[in-house]
């Protein structure tokens, strides 16, 4: 699993010290707790219900799916740090369609 982030986002310390990290499959119809966690100068887990995963990385409650990564390689990239991870947990919480974020917007699966 890559993930790639931007040098300058507050949470870059914490990625590069972390072992894992989580990635948390929204539901189509979260779209307004992707917003508020693309936001930048707000606690972005204040009344968000989640837990600790098995590898204590954040997973959040209502998700689609959630992965656990170990975090195998980063690489600086220009302005960001790209992530190699290998997932070692994951789970499928529920059906439904994924919250998808492509061409800077937000999309729907195609039947």
């Amino acid at each position: 699993m890559l993930i790639c982030l931007g040098q300058n986002v507050t949470v870059i310390d914490a990625f590069r010290a972390a072992e894992f990290f989580g990635i948390n499959v929204l539901a189509a119809d979260q779209q307004d707790l992707a917003d508020r966690f693309a936001r930048k100068g707000v606690d972005r887990f204040a009344d968000v219900s989640w837990r600790r995963g098995k590898t204590g990385a954040p997973l959040i409650a209502g998700v689609v799916a959630t992965l656990e990564c170990s975090v195998r390689q980063r690489i600086p990239c220009g302005d960001h740090d790209i992530f190699a991870g290998e997932v070692v947990h994951s789970h499928v919480h529920h059906d439904g369609s994924p919250l998808l974020f492509y061409a800077s917007g937000y999309r729907k699966l195609l039947p």
